[in-house]
């Protein structure tokens, strides 16, 4: 459903900005409307789409830390809906968010090669010219460029997406700011921990069956990767698309 503006437009009641309340079902501008009634287009409380009742940030975004890092990793995983649905608007506490997890999945992908590089040179012939230590330092320079080198990969894949979704608000009306992008992407980044898991399975598996598999199931593993990294940005996308962000105590509020 569009965005309609209530009877009495204010400029600042422009629903494309990131602070006009919106109603989060169908995204008709609350702006002025008292916050104990409800929407006058679908009859939603507004107190629904009060940012500071229902918005209030994932574990990450509240205090972030190590653990607070895997139970939101869990919980998106888990609980997709409830945690876009809490989501708080905001693109700096997921900046982080998504640098940590994509150094994570990157990490992932990589070491499979160097647990296979670790084992030839414990238990494989070894040059009489090469010493254990030589090894090490070559196994874990790869292992440190390698995951710079993936991240690197699925950093610029998040931009495209996260410049995808922006560019399909703006075309379907939707308000999908910058903040709402950033923040959706960052938790939907999980998906990339999925595709390192199933990638790190696949080539265990091919290493199994055959030579022939080798091609197949890492591609295999990588598609479903994709697939639920894109899956959790639409659904990111849905429940975020009216989205509201409490307007910071610099910024004048509308007059009704």
């Amino acid at each position: 459903m569009s965005m309609r503006p209530t009877p009495d437009p204010h400029p600042r009641h422009d629903p494309r900005d990131e602070y006009t309340l919106l109603c989060e079902r169908c995204g008709y501008v609350l702006e002025g409307l008292a916050q104990d009634g409800n929407c006058p287009e679908c009859g939603t409380p507004i107190a629904e789409s009060l940012p500071g009742n229902t918005r209030t940030g994932t574990d990450w975004q509240r205090s972030p830390a190590p653990h607070s890092f895997l139970t939101t990793l869990w919980r998106t995983l888990a609980q997709p809906r409830r945690t876009f649905d809490r989501l708080r608007i905001d693109a700096r506490s997921t900046g982080s968010l998504e640098a940590w997890t994509t150094l994570l999945a990157a990490a992932l992908f990589v070491a499979p090669s160097f647990v296979y590089y670790a084992l030839r040179v414990l238990f494989g012939p070894n040059p009489a010219q090469r010493s254990i230590l030589q090894d090490a330092a070559l196994g874990v320079a790869g292992l440190i460029g390698g995951t710079l080198i993936v991240a690197l990969i699925l950093s610029i894949l998040t931009g495209i997406e996260r410049t995808g979704i922006r560019a399909y608000g703006r075309v379907h009306r939707r308000r999908i700011t910058y903040a709402i992008a950033n923040s959706v992407c960052a938790h939907a980044c999980v998906g990339w921990l999925t595709a390192a898991v199933l990638f790190s399975i696949a080539l265990l598996v091919a290493r199994s069956v055959g030579s022939f598999w080798w091609l197949v199931l890492p591609t295999l593993a990588l598609f479903l990767g994709l697939l639920h990294f894109e899956i959790l940005v639409w659904l990111g996308v849905k429940r975020c698309r009216y989205a509201n962000r409490e307007r910071p105590a610099h910024l004048p509020s509308p007059t009704p």
